[in-house]
């Protein structure tokens, strides 16, 4: 039963992963995307981390996409065996997901396990490995893609603290903006584990 839930809390963390970003050559900072949208790519994923940071459930589901998706690497789903219910799933899941995360309380999940709460989010190391490139996305075809490497503390109830590293795949989608011209809502990601 313990395993079990140490690795529901390391799938939700997984999650939560997807953080902030920088480029080849130096870590970003923490900052947001503003008010009128992410006019980059890299500014939008900055925003992701910023909405983590401040935990702002608002801020956060302004920067998905309509169609957003998330998706578990398939070595993860091996990993975590039968505890893993799914693999992939929408903006909506991810918006419920996410709000219990910034919440700051202590939640049960889908199979009835206590999961602790969150209380701070820390971006460390996050490092853009690739340079946003076409993803290929048939019927979106100026959707970009790059990988990222990161590092993400999550302070849980008790001081306790679960540390998420690796890659990550980001997506971003350009779409018009609230005052014309294009910005970029995050389409996708993929957890590379």
């Amino acid at each position: 039963m313990r395993s079990r839930f140490i690795l529901l809390n390391i799938i939700l963390l997984i999650l939560w992963t997807a953080a902030s970003c920088s480029n080849r050559d130096q870590v970003l900072s923490v900052q947001g995307a503003g008010g009128d949208g992410a006019r980059t790519p890299d500014e939008l994923v900055s925003g992701v981390a910023k909405a983590y940071v401040d935990r702002d459930l608002a801020a956060y589901a302004d920067l998905l996409d309509e169609d957003f998706v998330f998706s578990m690497h398939p070595c993860d789903v091996n990993d975590l065996g039968k505890v893993l219910v799914k693999t992939m799933w929408g903006r909506d899941e991810e918006l419920t997901i996410a709000g219990r995360m910034f919440g700051g309380k202590a939640c049960r999940n889908s199979q009835g396990a206590m999961v602790p709460a969150v209380t701070s989010i820390t971006v460390g190391h996050c490092e853009r490995l690739t340079p946003w490139e076409n993803a290929q996305e048939q019927g979106r075809p100026r959707v970009l893609k790059a990988v990222y490497k990161m590092h993400v503390d999550f302070t849980l109830q008790g001081d306790r603290v679960m540390a998420v590293d690796g890659p990550t795949t980001f997506y971003a989608a350009p779409v018009p903006g609230p005052q014309g011209g294009t910005i970029y809502k995050l389409r996708a990601w993929v957890d590379q584990g």
